[in-house]
């Protein structure tokens, strides 16, 4: 699992929004001494000449941090370039000179004298890095700056091509090709003669996290670009406002570009009379500002506000419950907590799902005092067991959360009276269990919650309440159609954008039995493919909405990713999971979890391919779904639970106590309206004497488990050896608890349990649901990808060129 890099990203996401710390390797191109019809050698870097280049590099790169702190002085997240200037320092040598031929030159050519194809100048920076692996410049120049951003321990990285053109007539390439700068956006490269002002760097590295060009004859208003999606509304082309009006009025922007007088007494069709044109790239380099879509398509957006932008704007998860722990007079909160991430709309790259949101502190405030740090982390998840310090004696209000100090994204807050047991709500049922000692039916000081019990659904015979279903391909024979085998469920392929059928298919690398979904590639396919890739995706729909659904992918090519989205009756995207990098052979359980039932269909594909890997497609099979609503559950360590995504309607809710407890099955009727949530459906029961409610394996009620319990269980079998058997009625609620498993019996068998507890300690233990499951977990390409620099623009006789 990729571990170092933003949460959600992959490899290829090497830039998708301008937040964090970017890291951009600078390299200089030296043409070698091999002269050629392809390098007269006309070009060589000095040392001030190198100096120079990486000046411009700098000053251009860093003006986006100046427009951060002048547009949004708010703003709580980071923004720092990191520059490694190892091939500026030391230039890469080509037998290409790439300011004499054309900028296509970069990618391949063919030689002029022996008419084979070569690969291009970028090449021979790529593969003195160790990185020319595929033949693929897009793919490879990923690699590399994936490499770059580990190495460095950045969120992004790019690549600045710098050119010599210190000896050239016009500072441009040759015909054939972009005239002078020129970028692959998102995160990949861009290329720029070293005779172009800052600004030029400037408005290229736009293009690394997205922008758009907006001056005439490019990029559309009507196109769409960004983690957002944004709209291209301050572009020229197409803009609804008149060309001849349009360019009169552009606000400043750094992807526009400056028009010359002669330049706008053509557009406006001789209706400019000023004597200057209108610099609107150079304007918005002195004031260090650009249009508000042009800011958003970068991920400079705060819908809200409150100084966080949107792409980082979204709360870490926590759940968790606490209780006052008398025996060591401090407030415990037992939970975890996640960050989250916003959908990325992006109509470009791969759309993963992004945050460079880490957890870092986990804070408590005391009776609404100053927030104080509980524990300290560096994580995307984590799991919390914070002991908080009470100021004195009585009634006392804690509040906990965790927080991202670097972007300023916090948790909801949870807030509990110390005199009651509190837990973090979702929509649904929510309640505890306790060992009610005295019988009065309230938590009263010093009683303990009950973990590991049942609550459950049932019916109005008391019997479970089975709102869940399944399909899995291995109940039906190779080759089934699986459309409509189950009611209330309809399976189909979206195969080119046409739906075909779903049928079970033998598969090697099923997650379960031998078999998994595939799916026909035509109504007239008599064999199926079972190899999931970017042309295929499979489709669910519900008859009624559900709350959770849960499938299982399987990576078939050497490292992929799955993604399964979850959509309401309305086409509404409501939820996404998407599996980390798993290589060839994995799987993973992709599960959605919904507060109320409102999933109408999920869309499952490969995740991890864009237009630009045309030669690395993702491939995955798909196993064993599972999908309704839940009914059943466990307490947690502080007797909390949560039967949550349940549809309106009136339930019959039913506590489960194990089979030696003193008391019997308790039942709640409950009515919720669709989302409600329902809380205080609590459970005051007795708890078995022999054992303790709170974690079972504690014998000596310490609030560890210890060699010391182990100790405890031997000597009492040794000194008991004639009666083992125990008497309810003869044990009081307090330690030692030395009945473990609960089977009326003090044995080795206890002692094996706490044995293993302490060999395998759970990673965590916020109860969970009977569902819960873990998974295991050529040639160049073509060049019209590229973004240019604007164009001066001549007209003659309606021919419009670049120069």
């Amino acid at each position: 699992m990729l571990t170092s890099v933003p949460f959600g990203a992959m490899p290829m996401d090497t830039g998708e929004f301008m937040l964090g710390d970017v890291l951009v390797t600078v390299v200089l191109m030296e043409s070698s001494e091999n002269v050629s019809a392809v390098n007269p050698n006309s070009e060589d870097w000095r040392p001030e000449t190198i100096a120079a280049a990486k000046d411009k590099v700098v000053e251009g790169i860093l003006w986006w941090e100046d427009t951060l702190a002048a547009q949004f002085p708010a703003n709580t997240a980071p923004l720092q370039f990191h520059f490694d200037f190892t091939h500026a320092d030391t230039p890469i040598q080509t037998d290409v000179e790439p300011i004499a031929n054309p900028s296509t030159f970069f990618a391949s050519y063919v030689d002029p004298t022996t008419g084979v194809a070569q690969h291009g100048w970028i090449y021979d920076f790529l593969r003195q890095v160790g990185h020319d692996a595929t033949g693929n410049f897009n793919q490879d120049i990923r690699a590399f700056n994936h490499q770059q951003r580990l190495a460095h321990g950045t969120d992004w990285a790019f690549t600045v091509f710098v050119v010599n053109d210190e000896n050239d007539a016009d500072g441009m390439f040759a015909p054939g090709g972009f005239s002078r700068a020129f970028a692959y956006a998102g995160g990949r490269f861009f290329v720029s003669p070293a005779g172009r002002p800052p600004s030029t760097f400037a408005h290229e590295t736009g293009h690394m996290f997205w922008a758009l060009d907006e001056y005439p004859g490019v990029s559309s208003y009507n196109a769409h670009r960004g983690y957002y999606n944004t709209q291209n509304l301050n572009a020229v082309r197409n803009n609804p406002i008149p060309t001849s009006v349009f360019v009169t009025i552009q606000p400043d922007s750094i992807m526009s570009k400056d028009y010359t007088r002669q330049e706008l007494i053509h557009l406006t069709g001789g209706q400019w009379q000023e004597d200057e044109g209108r610099p609107v790239l150079t304007w918005a380099w002195e004031r260090n500002t650009s249009a508000p879509s042009t800011l958003a398509m970068i991920g400079w957006q705060d819908t809200s506000g409150n100084g966080i932008f949107d792409a980082l704007d979204v709360p870490f998860s926590l759940t968790g419950s606490g209780y006052l722990d008398v025996r060591n007079e401090v407030y415990r909160f037992v939970g975890q907590s996640a960050v989250q991430t916003l959908p990325n709309r992006n109509s470009s790259g791969p759309q993963s799902d992004i945050t460079i949101n880490r957890i870092r502190r986990a804070e408590y405030r005391v009776d609404d005092g100053p927030w104080q740090t509980a524990s300290t982390f560096d994580a995307h998840r984590v799991n919390l067991d914070l002991h908080i310090e009470l100021p004195g004696a009585g009634q006392h209000v804690v509040q906990i959360r965790t927080i991202d100090d670097r972007t300023g994204v916090t948790s909801p807050i949870f807030t509990a009276h110390t005199g009651q047991l509190a837990a973090v709500e979702r929509p649904g049922i929510n309640g505890f269990v306790w060992d009610d000692v005295d019988d009065n039916g309230q938590f009263d000081h010093g009683e303990r919650p009950i973990s590991k019990w049942t609550v459950r659904l049932v019916d109005d015979a008391d019997q479970p309440l089975n709102l869940v279903e399944h399909v899995e391909p291995d109940d039906f024979a190779h080759n089934t159609r699986l459309e409509d085998v189950q009611s209330g469920i309809r399976l189909r392929a979206l195969v080119y954008g046409t739906f075909q059928d779903v049928v079970a298919a033998n598969s090697a690398t099923s997650s379960t039995g031998s078999r998994v979904f595939g799916y026909y590639q035509t109504p007239w396919s008599t064999s199926p493919d079972i190899d999931w890739d970017r042309n295929s995706q499979f489709r669910a729909d519900f008859d009624s909405p559900v709350s959770f659904v849960q499938l299982d992918a399987i990576v078939v090519s050497a490292m992929g990713a799955a993604r399964m989205e979850a959509y309401d009756a309305d086409g509404n995207l409501l939820e996404r999971f998407t599996t980390q990098a798993l290589n060839y052979g994995l799987a993973e359980t992709m599960r959605i979890e919904r507060p109320t039932a409102d999933i109408a269909y999920i869309l499952v594909k490969p995740h991890g391919d864009s237009s630009e890997n045309m030669h690395s497609t993702t491939q995955i099979q798909l196993d064993h779904l599972r999908y309704g609503i839940n009914t059943q559950t466990w307490t947690n360590r502080y007797g909390s639970y949560q039967l949550s995504g349940l549809p309106e309607g009136t339930y019959r809710v039913q506590l489960v106590p194990p089979l030696l407890a003193p008391s019997v099955a308790q039942v709640q009727t409950i009515t919720i309206t669709d989302g409600e949530t329902v809380h205080g459906v609590d459970f005051a029961t007795r708890a078995p004497a022999w054992q303790n409610p709170v974690d079972r394996h504690d014998v000596l009620d310490t609030g560890f488990v210890t060699p010391n319990d182990v100790l405890s269980v031997i000597n009492y079998i040794n000194a008991n050896v004639d009666q083992l058997t125990v008497d309810p009625s003869s044990h009081s609620s307090s330690p030692p608890f030395l009945d473990v498993n609960g089977d009326g019996v003090v044995s080795p068998a206890d002692v094996l349990s706490i044995i293993n507890r302490l060999n395998f300690p759970p990673a965590s233990d916020h109860g969970s649901s009977v569902f819960d499951v873990t998974g295991g977990g050529g040639a160049a390409q073509g060049v019209g990808e590229g973004e240019g620099e604007a164009p001066s623009i001549a007209s003659t006789g309606g021919v419009w060129w670049t120069s």
